[in-house]
């Protein structure tokens, strides 16, 4: 565009001034219109000329596990119920609840002169077989009687000693093995009568504390994960107790549609009570040094898995081999190692090989 200004003009005052104007304006205008020529760049051109936005972060290693939890009700890792069929007054308590025993150890006692038991009909009976016993044993080291003969007496003897001790472990009962008296039935005087004749009546109830056992069910889908020495925690008043899987059943029982599964737990200080019901925490699985990232990070094509790390200013896809996953994470087991700068933010607007601008 050409100006064209009439010099005469522009000695007259009023004139010059308009002309300047004039002048102002038609070079303004020009300026706009170049401006206007030169179209702005796309946020696609701007990518490709600086990079694309991305955050990033190092790849550490951590440790890593994963667990199951079970509700157990412990008991002891060997317990008895010791009973009697004897229906009659409590005479004596022995022991109460917390002392520990010996097997053998006479904990309850009833009276042995019940008409009904004939304990001193027997005692006496026995006394006098053992006689004839003792007696026949000499006369058929002389000679003097057949072995058949002797074979019957002590027939009759082992019956009749048998059926003494019999009655006076009913009278006198005991300890059935080392431990701890945990609970007591009856007191002393109760008359206990049995509901089911014949069926002994239970009086008392030893357990050895040391160790403690729980069991539980575990799914099918579960069972892969677990293994007997699997490790295994519950706590108790702020005190991790550890134990470890002794016994899994090798059927699925049928009516829990599960697997049973022993767990014991050493228990010294005996914070583990019988009968009372603990969570357990079932560890599965551990890594002491796993690469762990967020699985929204993980990107999914043709059948395999990758993500994108920085590299030299490139996003660079890595195919990984995914491990063990826990909620929102997942285990790395291939394709990333430590140190690997991991694309966290951004991902989504790259592919292999795009240039990348990291910010903060």
């Amino acid at each position: 565009m050409k100006a064209i200004i009439n010099m005469k003009s522009i000695c007259h005052p009023r004139r010059s001034i308009s002309a300047i104007i004039m002048l102002l304006i038609v070079i303004l205008t020009a300026g706009c219109m170049k401006e206007e020529k030169e179209p702005a760049k796309s946020m696609e051109q701007l990518r490709i000329e600086n990079g694309v936005p991305v955050k990033v972060k190092a790849i550490g290693t951590t440790s890593f596990s994963k667990s199951l939890h079970y509700y157990a009700t412990l008991k002891g890792i060997k317990e008895s119920i010791k009973g009697s069929s004897v229906g009659d007054k409590v005479l004596k308590i022995n022991a109460k609840a917390g002392d520990e025993v010996k097997q053998g150890q006479i904990v309850i006692e009833f009276p042995n002169d019940i008409p009904k038991l004939g304990y001193r009909q027997m005692e006496i009976g026995l006394k006098t077989i053992e006689k004839t016993y003792n007696r026949m044993q000499h006369l058929l080291k002389a000679g003097d009687i057949s072995q058949q003969q002797f074979e019957e007496v002590e027939t009759q003897y082992l019956i009749n000693k048998e059926n003494f001790a019999a009655l006076n472990r009913s009278l006198y009962v005991e300890s059935p093995i080392d431990g701890t008296i945990t609970d007591i039935f009856v007191s002393e005087g109760d008359i206990i009568v049995s509901d089911m004749p014949g069926k002994p009546i239970p009086l008392f109830k030893v357990a050895q504390l040391n160790k403690m056992i729980a069991k539980v069910w575990i799914t099918t889908d579960e069972i892969a994960g677990v293994r007997k020495g699997t490790t295994a925690s519950t706590e108790v008043n702020g005190t991790t107790i550890s134990g470890r899987i002794t016994g899994i059943a090798l059927s699925l029982n049928k009516r829990h549609q599960a697997f049973s599964v022993e767990i014991t737990f050493d228990n010294p200080k005996r914070l583990l009570q019988s009968g009372t019901t603990i969570d357990i925490k079932l560890r599965t699985y551990n890594n002491p040094n796993a690469i762990i990232i967020p699985r929204n990070l993980i990107k999914r094509h043709s059948g395999r898995d990758y993500v994108f790390t920085a590299d030299n200013g490139k996003a660079r896809k890595r195919y990984v081999t995914l491990g063990e996953g826990n909620g929102m994470e997942i285990e790395i087991a291939d394709g990333l190692k430590e140190n690997d700068m991991l694309i966290t933010e951004g991902a989504s607007m790259v592919g292999d090989g795009t240039k990348i601008k990291i910010v903060e």
